[in-house]
């Protein structure tokens, strides 16, 4: 970040401009990236003047985050790696910032009378019930990588992840209003711009 003078000929912090940012990480592999961003923020050194590093996500509010997933059994940074790594915990998805929720497949696919109760979804839902027990998919360990079963999940917790969005677009908004708290940090937001990242 440069620094520029000021009329007292002290050096000032440039103060640069960010948008808000919902990043909404899906399955396993979105976790991933996700964490490692959170890793970036948490070592960036912020500001020039007074330098600085956030000491937890929670102190840097224009960055939220949501991890969608239905595989409840995910582990990521396991074992060794998370025992010597000691940003491990400050890493981690909170359950604030997670909707990790079984997906009741039976529900659309037990019959072929179940799924033609959901005309609206039949119409993209590819999977018969024939399909889903030959191909053995099992919800409660993940989308495995199957685009109509991520599909389906949304459409099923439509609701929760409305709600669960709308939450930290609020935490985002008042970040807008925390103008000093992100100075310390050497930046300032766009007026009611906001921005989300899947």
């Amino acid at each position: 970040m440069a620094q520029q003078d000021n009329v007292n000929g002290k050096k000032e912090d440039k103060v640069e401009k960010v948008k808000p940012t919902l990043y909404l990480s899906l399955g396993g592999t979105g976790m991933e990236i996700c964490l490692r961003l959170r890793r970036r923020i948490l070592n960036a050194v912020w500001g020039t003047n007074s330098p600085r590093r956030a000491s937890s996500l929670a102190e840097f509010p224009v960055a939220q985050f949501i991890n969608f997933d239905l595989d409840s059994g995910s582990i990521v940074e396991s074992g060794k790696s998370a025992k010597t790594d000691i940003l491990s915990d400050l890493l981690a998805f909170t359950d604030e910032e997670k909707l990790i929720e079984r997906l009741d497949l039976n529900k659309y696919t037990k019959s072929d009378a179940d799924l033609s109760r959901y005309p609206h979804v039949v119409s993209w839902f590819p999977l018969t019930p024939e399909k889903v027990k030959a191909l053995q998919i099992d919800p409660a360990k993940g989308a495995g990588q199957i685009r109509a079963i991520s599909r389906l999940y949304f459409f099923d917790k439509f609701g929760t992840i409305k709600n669960k969005i709308r939450g930290k677009i609020d935490v985002l908004k008042n970040s807008i209003g925390n103008k000093e708290r992100l100075r310390q940090f050497g930046l300032d937001t766009e007026e009611q711009a906001f921005r989300i990242v899947i």
